[in-house]
């Protein structure tokens, strides 16, 4: 017991020993991704994505002048900052909120903001939303820097209304409709996360993404291909090596 208490006030020591900040969690902020075309106005939401708890914070956003023009802010339900600023220069947003009452511990969506799309482009093209919190940005709530990760977003530009984010493992072949590199056992929900906008997935209540189901936005419509999923229950299972193995034998006989 002696043992177990000497450890324990140990642990307490080294944590007591942190510098500020580093016995805490990481705060995360990201942009999210829309679509829109030349004269519109698109919406993109700036989120926190994890919160330990901190008490104010100011994020610059940047935007390309000559294809974006800022159009205003609006905070999300829940989000009541008694004081708040959105101060627009040259190309960037700055941000800047905290309360004198109460810290801020939600998560989810914190501001929509406003760009009308002013620059014209040839095809689809994306124009970056890069956001930045200097050194000291964030505040936790004993008032300490805090540390901080951001995500960048960005404005598809075009006359597509579906595309996938930066960076996804999935291909969109637009000449043929199918999307590919979908793995096994793969939610609707986490499958939707991969596009930008909000395109919906049929069939609804499916437990997983499977092979000749379907994303969809306007009037564009992509057929899902699930690596490995011969049956078409988004799963791997005995059923589609046996197709396989089949088709594999068929082909090599009508040759």
């Amino acid at each position: 017991m002696k043992k177990l208490l000497l450890a324990f006030l140990l642990s307490l020591l080294l944590l007591l020993s942190l510098p500020a900040g580093a016995a805490g969690q990481t705060t995360a902020f990201s942009l999210s991704y829309a679509n829109g075309t030349a004269g519109g106005v698109v919406e993109v939401f700036l989120s926190c994505d994890e919160n330990p708890g901190f008490s104010g914070a100011a994020l610059n956003i940047g935007f390309d002048p000559d294809v974006l023009q800022y159009d205003g802010c609006t905070t999300a339900d829940g989000f009541d900052p008694d004081i708040f600023s959105a101060v627009e220069t040259e190309g960037q947003l700055r941000i800047a909120f905290t309360d004198r009452q109460a810290d801020f511990y939600m998560t989810g969506r914190l501001l929509t903001v406003r760009f009308r799309i002013v620059g014209e482009t040839e095809g689809d093209s994306l124009s970056r939303l890069t956001l930045s919190a200097p050194a000291g940005a964030v505040a936790d709530v004993r008032y300490h820097s805090a540390e901080c990760r951001v995500t960048d977003g960005g404005v598809y530009i075009g006359s597509s209304a579906i595309h996938l984010l930066p960076g996804s493992a999935y291909v969109l072949d637009r000449e043929r409709g199918y999307v590919t590199g979908v793995a096994p056992q793969t939610a609707p929900e986490a499958f939707l996360q991969q596009f930008t906008g909000s395109p919906s997935f049929s069939p609804s209540g499916s437990r997983y993404v499977f092979t000749g189901s379907a994303v969809a936005a306007g009037s564009e419509r992509y057929t899902v291909v699930v690596t490995g999923d011969l049956n078409g229950d988004g799963t791997l299972t005995a059923s589609d090596y046996l197709l396989a193995k089949r088709a594999i034998v068929l082909d090599a006989i009508n040759k």
